[in-house]
């Protein structure tokens, strides 16, 4: 052995070995990682996808179910009438927590009132505020707008201008606006002079009348004054006020006219079967409560519109909403007019 053989270098190949081991061990460890992410994204996605194909077969299922129950007339059962208890079981078994595939589906609503049911909601249950201004109802829309306001004149010229919004003609009523009038706001606005497509348009005529006479009404007269939903106390003084309806004596707080209207139920008439009591309360001041005591024995007066089917998908732990606006058409399936996802 020469003296230059000695000193060579020893164990560079294991510490080179070593390294080599240790970079692809690093290297098939983030790539596992990647694999499981990517694997775990998919699986959401999947689960997602899922969801959503669940909440539309419950709408299709409740379309079904609607043409079904439209021969007997029991779109709409009420747990108060023991002739709609059969119905209302079976909305029980194939719309609550139905289950299919992976997961399953519930179609159930709960309106503006706190109305809770399962299976499709009569949009006729609230008020079609478009249609009340295009058949003129003056009256009817005065009580509506006094549920928030006193001023007559204030209410007098939203009545107008909602009318002059909806109406085909370019003659403004006495206290209206036309589009001359719209044109001339801060942006300029237009309107249709049609039939409302969103009840939100409803916020434009709100604009006018500002308008026409700066800080006489605000958007608490659409979404309500704070605090009403979450007090109970707030809600007893509307209700209280409802029941002398005083417009000169309006309540500290209202719900505002937002949950009281609609402009899908393709009808100005309120179903009184499935209108909830503060509706009834505007639509009928002098009769509500003889309304209210008759449906608990019968059917009353009142036919459903279009109807609001509202359903959920779950697939594990993800969940989507679909709901459908439809129409029911007699012997066949009803026509689709609005549809919303999330």
């Amino acid at each position: 052995m020469t003296v230059r053989d000695c000193q060579r270098p020893r164990g560079v190949v294991l510490v080179m070995v070593c390294f080599i081991l240790f970079f692809l061990i690093t290297l098939t460890t983030a790539y596992v990682y990647s694999i499981q992410t990517e694997l775990r994204l998919a699986r959401n996605y999947v689960d997602d996808i899922k969801a959503y194909y669940l909440a539309k077969a419950g709408i299709y299922r409740c379309i079904a179910e609607m043409k079904r129950e439209s021969l007997s007339g029991k779109l709409n059962p009420r747990a108060d009438l023991p002739e709609d208890a059969e119905t209302l079981k079976r909305f029980e078994e194939i719309f609550l927590c139905y289950p299919l595939g992976d997961g399953n589906f519930t179609v159930k609503y709960q309106d503006e009132f706190g109305q809770k049911g399962l299976g499709p909601m009569d949009e006729a249950s609230l008020i079609n505020i478009s249609a009340w201004a295009e058949s003129k109802s003056y009256e009817s829309l005065k009580q509506l707008f006094r549920i928030a306001l006193v001023d007559e004149e204030t209410i007098n010229k939203l009545v107008d201008c909602l009318i002059d919004y909806v109406d085909s003609d370019d003659f403004p009523e006495l206290s209206g606006a036309e589009y001359t009038d719209y044109e001339k706001m801060d942006p300029p606005r237009s309107i249709p002079n049609a039939p409302m497509q969103d009840v939100n348009e409803f916020l434009t005529i709100i604009d006018m009348v500002n308008y026409l006479d700066p800080g006489s009404v605000d958007y608490s007269l659409w979404y309500g004054t704070p605090g009403y939903d979450t007090n109970e106390w707030m809600q007893e003084i509307w209700h209280d006020y409802m029941e002398e309806v005083n417009p000169a004596n309006p309540p500290e707080c209202h719900p505002g006219i937002r949950r009281f209207v609609t402009v899908n139920s393709r009808t100005s008439q309120v179903n009184y079967n499935t209108a909830a009591e503060d509706v009834l309360r505007v639509v009928q001041p002098d009769s509500w409560e003889n309304i209210i005591n008759q449906r608990k024995v019968e059917k009353v007066q009142g036919s459903s519109g279009a109807m609001r089917i509202r359903s959920y998908g779950r697939c594990n732990n993800y969940s989507r909403m679909v709901e459908w606006l439809v129409y029911p058409t007699g012997s066949d399936y009803p026509s689709l007019l609005k549809s919303y996802e999330e």
